[in-house]
């Protein structure tokens, strides 16, 4: 079976799995001790499952109904992490640490992730999603609306219809 990032979070036809998701939350990235520093406030809250590749990291997040994204260190505080990709192509919602508000602007995910600022955060806003399924129903589906809005394919349309609409003022 395929588990590369392009087949899992970009392919039109991959399946995001909506079979029973048994776990509340999950952290499967690499502990750095920033991280490590941010897991110590939910480790009651989140399974983590570190130094997971290929199919037993895409079968923690289709299991899951929350993936937790923290900064693996300081100088990656702006980057948008492929893992918030592969969670959201999976079916997760992505609760993360506050990411760069230009790039979620520019990818239209703003309502599709819940960004915090601290570890008792995060904390917090996990407890409240985990007394409300509904909640995190809604905010799977935005995610994955999200993602599909991001997909090759769904990217491929919007730049032929553009090229289209080029070429038919340029006849004009």
């Amino acid at each position: 079976s395929r588990c590369s990032v392009m087949h899992n979070a970009g392919a039109k036809e991959h399946d995001a799995g909506n079979g029973e998701r048994t776990r509340f939350a999950v952290f499967n990235r690499e502990v750095s001790p920033r991280r490590k520093h941010w897991l110590r406030e939910i480790a009651d809250i989140v399974d983590v499952r570190s130094e997971r590749y290929g199919n037993s990291y895409f079968t923690d997040l289709r299991t899951s109904q929350v993936s937790i994204n923290i900064h693996f260190d300081k100088s990656s505080i702006d980057e948008f992490e492929t893992g918030i990709f592969e969670a959201l192509a999976s079916g997760c919602m992505v609760v993360t640490e506050t990411l760069n508000p230009r790039t979620v602007a520019e990818l239209g995910m703003q309502d599709a992730l819940i960004q915090v600022r601290s570890p008792q955060q995060m904390r917090h806003v996990l407890l409240t999603l985990r007394e409300s399924p509904e909640d995190v129903r809604a905010y799977r589906q935005l995610g994955m609306d999200a993602m599909v809005a991001n997909r090759w394919d769904a990217r491929a349309a919007k730049m032929i219809e553009k090229f289209d609409a080029l070429c038919a003022v340029s006849i004009s």
